[in-house]
């Protein structure tokens, strides 16, 4: 079965100059996550991102523990911005017995399991990953 993580940035650097950039806090943040990754045995085909810093520090944090590449990450200025609940709403559409409950009893991640045909805020795209897919974005919420 194919996975999708999708995975908003580390916290940003609010005030600063800067704010298209991590903290120190959100590097810590890709990098646990990373590590997470790592223990759990969790591996990765594609890293997709949008084109902003805070995308790519993220997605490097979590590449470090995992020894991705980042050369191979790939790309779209669509996915700097872009729904996620619009996707995850047409994920469900297609596999309702996939739906989270109303109101979970614990925080629960943004893992998406299965195929992927979705579109969303000039976002349009399949995916089919051997492993798990890693999106890195900025949550568009609508």
């Amino acid at each position: 079965m194919s996975e999708i993580y999708f995975v908003r940035h580390g916290q940003a650097s609010f005030g600063s100059t800067n704010y298209d950039q991590l903290s120190d806090k959100g590097h810590r943040q890709s990098t646990l996550l990373g590590e997470h990754f790592q223990r759990r045995g969790i591996e990765f085909d594609h890293v997709l991102m949008g084109d902003m810093v805070r995308h790519r520090e993220t997605a490097q944090g979590i590449a470090r523990p995992l020894g991705l590449d980042e050369g191979t990450f790939e790309v779209f200025r669509e996915l700097n911005e872009f729904d996620f609940h619009a996707i995850l709403a047409a994920y469900t559409a297609q596999f309702p017995e996939q739906a989270l409950p109303e109101k979970p009893a614990v925080p629960v991640s943004s893992n998406v399991s299965g195929r992927a045909s979705c579109s969303g805020r000039g976002v349009n795209w399949k995916a089919s990953f051997r492993k798990p897919g890693l999106i890195s974005h900025s949550g568009y919420n609508g």
